[in-house]
């Protein structure tokens, strides 16, 4: 019996690497962007000596700063964790199942930086195992990920403890004959496609 592989070849991680380095450029772009706006570096304009007597207008423009400030915190942990996966990748630990030590397929291990966290959700008897399993096979067959909300409605981010991080929560789904595996993939950072040119 062929002896499992424990990591990525160079070739995968160079290529793992240039996805990254993509997404990496991008993101500072955008930060810069967001810094912009809030501190008006790039304006040359009145903004700082016009008159204080149109408090709509002012009260429009604080909600703007202080969404783009909430952007660009945002952004700077995206781009940290980015940085993170490429030292990752020098390590030659990227796409290493940090629990197991077994390698993820290459291409989830391309969406890989995007969670912080992921959890096995586990049947509690037959009837929650027949449910879960038909999920784990519907979602595995269509090769996709399911958007989990929290909330009455569902659109909410979940919380995972009291005071925690709101995280985005996507269901993934596999399955081997009659065993299954239902995974609740967390993130906290915006999820875009990189273009393809």
């Amino acid at each position: 019996m062929a002896e499992e592989r424990v990591r990525y070849s160079d070739s995968d991680l160079a290529e793992f690497k240039q996805v990254i380095l993509k997404k990496l450029e991008q993101a500072r772009a955008d930060y810069e962007l967001l810094r912009e706006n809030i501190t008006h570096s790039g304006d040359n304009d009145t903004q700082d000596t016009s008159p204080t007597f149109k408090v709509l207008e002012e009260g429009a423009a604080t909600l703007s700063k202080e969404e783009s400030e909430r952007l660009a915190v945002h952004q700077s942990k995206f781009i940290r964790n980015l940085e993170m996966a490429l030292v990752r990748i020098e390590n030659k630990t990227y796409g290493v199942c940090k629990t197991t030590g077994k390698l993820i397929p290459k291409d989830k291990a391309m969406r890989m930086f995007m969670f912080k966290r992921s959890y096995q959700v586990q049947h509690i008897n037959g009837l929650t195992f027949d449910f879960l399993y038909d999920m784990a096979k519907k979602l595995a067959e269509a090769d996709a990920l399911m958007l989990v909300g929290g909330g009455a409605k569902g659109n909410e981010p979940l919380v995972m403890s009291n005071g925690g991080t709101p995280y985005r929560a996507f269901l993934e789904g596999r399955v081997n004959g009659e065993s299954y595996a239902l995974i609740l993939r967390l993130t906290n950072l915006e999820l875009k496609e990189i273009p393809t040119k």
